[in-house]
């Protein structure tokens, strides 16, 4: 297992925890997530189910025993979520919902490329192609939508580093060129990780700062865990890349 698998393994398994303990505590589902369309299941029980299995997943991660039945369940859960609930709402608010779902799938894909990456089986090629191929193209659609919401983006940068509307289109640039490399596998490696270094320095740049000013804020604990996801997953997906083909039985 390398570095960056095993790194991304606990990152990935911080994030799920805390999605989970945030359902659990609002006994409500996470909207960036779990977008719950009016008369869907009703938030209690199931929200707190949905807590208890996002924590439960989470730390089943961290034991090389469920650490791949837990990322398989998480993976389908995430793609799942996707399909039925984000899916319904892009009609009409393809813009709008788009973000959101690249953030759900790229995070789907990272639990795909760790059960790939534990407990090596006959499948694990294939689920690690659909991990990176995944990722990839959410990689590049985070980076559009760094252009669709230009003004959006550039206003998120904190006050103190200058010129935002720069910093915007090179963010946004640089997952376009991340998501092409890592398609294409032309250094992928290193696009996956230089895209896990991106994602993990917007915590204390962006993130961090953002929860201590406004932690009664629902929507930046809910960002703080997804930008923990993004770089779990690149960071998965950068595992892949120093994976060796199974040989056919």
């Amino acid at each position: 297992m390398t570095y960056e698998t095993r790194i991304g393994r606990w990152l990935l398994a911080g994030a799920c925890v805390a999605f989970g303990v945030q359902g659990l505590m609002l006994s409500k589902f996470i909207v960036a997530l779990q977008p719950m369309p009016a008369g869907g299941l009703p938030p209690l029980p199931w929200a707190w189910v949905d807590g208890g299995v996002l924590i439960v997943a989470g730390l089943s991660l961290l034991a090389d025993r469920t650490a791949r039945a837990a990322a398989l369940g998480l993976a389908a859960l995430f793609a799942l979520t996707v399909v039925a609930l984000h899916g319904p709402l892009m009609v009409g608010h393809l813009k709008a919902i788009a973000d959101d779902s690249f953030h759900v799938l790229a995070i789907a894909s990272g639990a795909l490329a760790l059960a790939a990456s534990v407990g090596r089986t006959a499948w694990s090629d294939r689920a690690a192609l659909v991990a990176r191929l995944v990722f990839g193209v959410c990689t590049i659609g985070h980076g559009v939508m760094h252009f669709v919401f230009f003004k959006f983006t550039a206003d998120f940068i904190p006050a103190w580093i200058p010129a935002h509307d720069f910093f915007a289109a090179a963010t946004g640039a640089a997952q376009i060129a991340a998501g092409l490399a890592i398609l294409s596998g032309v250094l992928g490696r290193l696009a996956a990780i230089l895209t896990a270094a991106m994602y993990a320095s917007w915590f204390p740049i962006v993130h961090i700062p953002r929860v201590m000013a406004h932690p009664q804020t629902t929507q930046e604990w809910t960002s703080l865990g997804i930008v923990a996801g993004l770089t779990a997953s690149a960071l998965l997906v950068a595992g892949l890349f120093a994976m060796r083909p199974k040989p056919s039985a």
